[in-house]
């Protein structure tokens, strides 16, 4: 007598997991114990299956002995990953190269578990038309169309797609050579039981605003200023052109009349020193000393009487 298989498919976190464990040999009834070690919290041993919702993620050991009714038994060690829920993620294949004429591309889901209803939202390129949506391997029933330059798709499943799986098929008709960039998709992914399992929004327009016009600006509209800082003004700056001083007419100067830019010939210069009075900034010349003449001797007379004429 022993187990037929000794492993065991993983189980997830908070989803029920159910296992029947299957014997070889031996003659029922059974009994089934744990022998040693510890079962996934969540999970029971129930006769041959075990069965539960694990509420730990985490690697689980444990050993199971078996008996009949001949008083035969066998142990069996087994191990139980509990795994966190995958999170179901929409993609489309977009082509890698130019596209010139016609194309056909894959919807696939990865992570799916327990999926019930998808919706796809993709917002189409321009010059790009959607002409179908086609089932893929999962065979969901399909509704799509495309309104304002959005495609939607919704898909419900009767069963679960695989882990990874192709949803749809959407054929795209170009009107010019284009090679498409990705993004653009926004998705959201519910289970049987009407969960959201995983939401992607799909991105917004961002959309192109046009320099404001400094004339047309509305002071209402504009974002208040920081502390500290001045708000801006709302009207525009005044350049102010510059001012030139008005000419004076210029009026030919009148010849009986003296010009007084100029000096006046008749009149000294206040400017120029006096000849006729002393230089204050000079000191006074050194008359030297007159030394005066020796006097005059008078000439004495002869006592000598000057001689007669002659003899009488």
């Amino acid at each position: 007598m022993r187990f037929r298989d000794a492993s065991l498919p993983p189980a997830y976190k908070e989803e029920a997991f159910n296992a029947n464990l299957q014997l070889n040999g031996g003659v029922g009834p059974y009994q089934y114990r744990l022998a040693d070690g510890d079962l996934p919290p969540g999970i029971a041993l129930n006769g041959p299956v075990l069965s539960g919702t694990p509420t730990q993620p985490g690697s689980y050991s444990f050993t199971l002995r078996v008996s009949d009714a001949s008083l035969s038994s066998t142990v069996q060690k087994f191990s139980l990953a509990v795994q966190e829920q995958p999170t179901p993620v929409l993609s489309l294949e977009l082509p890698v190269t130019e596209v010139r004429d016609s194309t056909r591309i894959p919807l696939r889901i990865t992570g799916a578990r327990k999926v019930g209803s998808a919706r796809l939202t993709w917002r189409v390129p321009e010059g790009v038309t959607v002409s179908a949506v086609n089932a893929g391997n999962a065979k969901p029933l399909t509704f799509w169309q495309v309104k304002e330059g959005k495609l939607t798709v919704d898909m419900g499943f009767a069963a679960s797609p695989a882990r990874e799986d192709i949803l749809a098929f959407l054929s795209l008709k170009m009107a010019k050579p284009m090679k498409m960039a990705p993004g653009n998709i926004g998705f959201e992914v519910r289970s049987s039981e009407g969960k959201t399992l995983n939401k992607n929004a799909l991105p917004e327009l961002v959309p192109v605003i046009p320099a404001a016009d400094p004339a047309k600006v509305d002071p209402t509209k504009m974002p208040p200023a920081a502390p500290g800082e001045t708000p801006p003004s709302s009207t525009p700056p005044v350049t102010t052109p510059p001012v030139t001083p008005p000419v004076a007419p210029t009026t030919p100067p009148d010849p009986t009349k003296p010009d007084p830019t100029k000096p006046d010939p008749t009149k000294p210069d206040p400017t120029k020193p006096d000849p006729t009075k002393p230089d204050p900034t000079k000191p006074d010349p050194v008359t030297p000393p007159t030394t005066p003449p020796p006097p005059t001797t008078p000439p004495t007379p002869d006592p000598t009487p000057p001689p007669t004429g002659g003899n009488k």
